[in-house]
């Protein structure tokens, strides 16, 4: 094994690794502001995810994927915030993975909190511009296109340096081609 493929499969190894651990301590955080009145929502928006997700759209170039969750993301976001949705999101994600999909676990182990923290940090942007605001007003899309925006980027980057890593390529490269 050359020593370019050696440290392309460490450096892929090392970034698979403190990404899940920056999932989990980001879940651990979030789950401090879980309201526990929830769970009949997290049921409804967990079917609708799954169902959402249970079509998966392949992208033209580079062998990705993407999934049509992203606008109940959104929502939920709005209507309940970051910490549930992002434990909807995990039981999504888990159950469509591993029982539907049949992914491996190495995948698995990366999709799950990539898409925690996606919507975890979308959510806290959208919180930060001052949540919804009143309806009335065209300044509600604000938060919510920061959110959008901050949601593409967060996931579209993540899934890029894995990708860049696994493959030993160039980031920008990788993302130009797939995104």
């Amino acid at each position: 094994m050359s020593k370019e493929i050696e440290r392309s499969v460490w450096g892929f190894r090392l970034y698979h690794s403190l990404f899940v651990l920056a999932g989990l301590a980001f879940f651990i955080y979030l789950m401090q502001d879980f309201p526990r009145d929830h769970w009949r929502d997290v049921f409804l928006f967990t079917c609708l995810i799954i169902l959402a997700d249970s079509a998966q759209i392949s992208l033209p170039r580079g062998g990705a994927s993407i999934y049509a969750s992203s606008p109940i993301d959104l929502a939920g976001i709005m209507l309940f915030g970051p910490a549930v949705m992002a434990v909807i999101e995990g039981i999504a994600t888990l159950v469509t993975e591993v029982a539907l999909q049949r992914r491996p676990l190495m995948k698995v182990l990366f999709n799950v909190p990539l898409l925690m923290m996606t919507v975890g940090v979308s959510g806290l942007v959208y919180n930060a511009f001052g949540g919804l605001g009143a309806l009335d007003s065209p300044l509600f899309l604000v938060p919510l296109a920061a959110a959008g925006v901050v949601y593409y980027l967060f996931n579209t980057w993540a899934v890029t340096f894995v990708i860049a890593l696994s493959d030993g390529r160039n980031p920008l490269h990788v993302w130009r081609q797939i995104y």
